[in-house]
Protein backbone atom coordinates (compact mmCIF):
# COMPACT_ATOMS: atom_id res chain seq x y z
CA UNK A 1 0.00 0.00 0.00
CA UNK A 2 1.12 3.60 -1.10
CA UNK A 3 2.60 6.43 1.53
CA UNK A 4 0.26 9.12 1.05
CA UNK A 5 1.59 11.86 2.41
CA UNK A 6 2.07 13.68 -0.30
CA UNK A 7 -1.37 13.20 -2.31
CA UNK A 8 -2.39 16.49 0.12
CA UNK A 9 -5.41 17.13 -2.51
CA UNK A 10 -6.78 13.64 -2.88
CA UNK A 11 -10.19 13.67 -2.95
CA UNK A 12 -11.75 10.22 -3.85
CA UNK A 13 -9.61 6.82 -3.36
CA UNK A 14 -11.02 3.31 -4.48
CA UNK A 15 -9.18 0.37 -3.08
CA UNK A 16 -11.81 -2.23 -3.80
CA UNK A 17 -10.93 -5.47 -3.82
CA UNK A 18 -7.51 -5.11 -2.68
CA UNK A 19 -5.53 -7.50 -0.81
CA UNK A 20 -2.72 -5.06 1.02
CA UNK A 21 -3.19 -3.58 4.13
CA UNK A 22 -4.58 0.29 4.60
CA UNK A 23 -1.34 2.44 5.14
CA UNK A 24 -1.28 4.51 8.13
CA UNK A 25 -0.70 8.03 6.12
CA UNK A 26 -4.11 7.77 4.58
CA UNK A 27 -5.05 9.66 7.87
CA UNK A 28 -2.69 12.36 5.97
CA UNK A 29 -5.87 13.19 3.33
CA UNK A 30 -7.65 15.78 4.80
CA UNK A 31 -9.20 16.55 1.52
CA UNK A 32 -10.75 12.79 0.95
CA UNK A 33 -14.37 13.10 0.76
CA UNK A 34 -15.04 9.55 -0.75
CA UNK A 35 -13.08 6.16 0.78
CA UNK A 36 -14.46 2.45 -0.55
CA UNK A 37 -12.59 -0.32 0.81
CA UNK A 38 -14.91 -2.72 -0.28
CA UNK A 39 -14.32 -6.42 -0.31
CA UNK A 40 -10.87 -5.94 0.84
CA UNK A 41 -10.55 -9.63 2.55
CA UNK A 42 -7.31 -8.59 4.90
CA UNK A 43 -8.48 -5.73 6.10
CA UNK A 44 -8.69 -6.15 10.02
CA UNK A 45 -9.01 -3.02 11.41
CA UNK A 46 -9.02 0.79 10.38
CA UNK A 47 -6.32 2.66 10.97
CA UNK A 48 -6.91 5.52 13.71
CA UNK A 49 -5.71 7.99 11.54
CA UNK A 50 -9.10 8.12 9.68
CA UNK A 51 -10.05 10.33 12.49
CA UNK A 52 -8.40 13.23 11.33
CA UNK A 53 -10.58 12.98 7.68
CA UNK A 54 -12.62 16.00 9.05
CA UNK A 55 -14.16 15.93 5.13
CA UNK A 56 -15.11 12.32 4.66
CA UNK A 57 -18.34 12.12 3.49
CA UNK A 58 -18.38 8.28 2.38
CA UNK A 59 -16.73 5.07 3.57
CA UNK A 60 -17.57 2.02 2.04
CA UNK A 61 -16.27 -1.34 4.24
CA UNK A 62 -18.88 -3.54 2.50
CA UNK A 63 -17.25 -6.80 2.48
CA UNK A 64 -14.12 -6.69 4.63
CA UNK A 65 -15.45 -9.91 6.82
CA UNK A 66 -11.89 -9.64 9.08
CA UNK A 67 -13.25 -6.38 9.59
CA UNK A 68 -13.94 -7.08 13.88
CA UNK A 69 -13.69 -3.72 15.73
CA UNK A 70 -14.91 -0.60 14.97
CA UNK A 71 -14.25 0.90 18.49
CA UNK A 72 -14.36 4.63 19.02
CA UNK A 73 -10.99 3.72 21.20
CA UNK A 74 -8.92 1.94 18.00
CA UNK A 75 -10.24 3.52 14.94
CA UNK A 76 -14.08 5.13 14.92
CA UNK A 77 -14.69 8.45 16.63
CA UNK A 78 -18.03 10.44 15.30
CA UNK A 79 -16.62 13.38 16.61
CA UNK A 80 -14.37 13.45 13.88
CA UNK A 81 -15.99 12.06 11.16
CA UNK A 82 -18.52 14.80 11.32
CA UNK A 83 -18.72 15.18 6.99
CA UNK A 84 -19.67 11.39 7.20
CA UNK A 85 -23.44 10.70 5.20
CA UNK A 86 -22.38 7.20 4.07
CA UNK A 87 -21.22 4.45 5.98
CA UNK A 88 -21.58 0.84 4.12
CA UNK A 89 -20.86 -1.97 6.78
CA UNK A 90 -22.77 -4.59 5.23
CA UNK A 91 -21.08 -8.25 5.32
CA UNK A 92 -18.67 -7.19 7.87
CA UNK A 93 -18.20 -9.57 10.61
CA UNK A 94 -18.06 -7.23 13.77
CA UNK A 95 -18.49 -8.47 17.31
CA UNK A 96 -20.13 -5.00 17.50
CA UNK A 97 -21.91 -2.01 15.88
CA UNK A 98 -19.71 1.01 17.92
CA UNK A 99 -22.16 2.92 20.02
CA UNK A 100 -20.63 6.48 18.04
CA UNK A 101 -22.49 5.76 15.06
CA UNK A 102 -25.87 7.41 16.85
CA UNK A 103 -24.19 10.80 16.92
CA UNK A 104 -22.97 10.88 13.48
CA UNK A 105 -25.55 14.19 12.51
CA UNK A 106 -24.50 14.18 9.18
CA UNK A 107 -25.65 10.77 8.60
CA UNK A 108 -27.64 9.80 5.57
CA UNK A 109 -27.25 6.74 5.03
CA UNK A 110 -26.26 3.21 7.18
CA UNK A 111 -25.74 0.03 5.65
CA UNK A 112 -25.41 -2.67 7.89
CA UNK A 113 -27.00 -5.80 5.76
CA UNK A 114 -26.03 -9.33 7.14
CA UNK A 115 -24.16 -7.59 10.40
CA UNK A 116 -24.65 -10.54 12.42
CA UNK A 117 -24.62 -8.64 16.18
CA UNK A 118 -26.94 -8.54 19.01
CA UNK A 119 -26.17 -4.43 19.50
CA UNK A 120 -26.80 -3.20 16.26
CA UNK A 121 -30.77 -2.33 17.43
CA UNK A 122 -29.40 -0.53 20.58
CA UNK A 123 -26.73 1.36 18.10
CA UNK A 124 -29.73 2.52 15.95
CA UNK A 125 -32.37 3.46 17.99
CA UNK A 126 -31.35 6.35 19.61
CA UNK A 127 -29.76 8.33 16.02
CA UNK A 128 -29.94 11.40 15.91
CA UNK A 129 -33.46 11.82 13.71
CA UNK A 130 -32.96 13.15 10.00
CA UNK A 131 -36.13 12.56 7.79
CA UNK A 132 -33.37 11.69 4.87
CA UNK A 133 -31.63 8.55 7.36
CA UNK A 134 -31.99 5.46 5.11
CA UNK A 135 -31.07 2.42 7.31
CA UNK A 136 -30.45 -1.19 5.96
CA UNK A 137 -30.76 -3.92 8.04
CA UNK A 138 -31.77 -6.73 6.05
CA UNK A 139 -30.72 -10.51 7.45
CA UNK A 140 -28.86 -9.21 10.43
CA UNK A 141 -30.74 -12.44 12.66
CA UNK A 142 -29.74 -11.56 16.10
CA UNK A 143 -31.20 -7.93 16.17
CA UNK A 144 -34.30 -6.82 18.14
CA UNK A 145 -36.99 -4.40 17.35
CA UNK A 146 -35.94 -0.77 16.44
Amino acid sequence: MPDFTSAKNLKYLDFDGCASLVHESIGTLLKLTLLSLRDCKNLASIPITINAMTSLQTLHLCGCWKLKDLSVEKSFNSLCLESLIVLDLSFCDLLEVPDAIRVLRCLERLNLQMVMVPGVSYATSSMRRNEALKLKIWNCHQTKGL
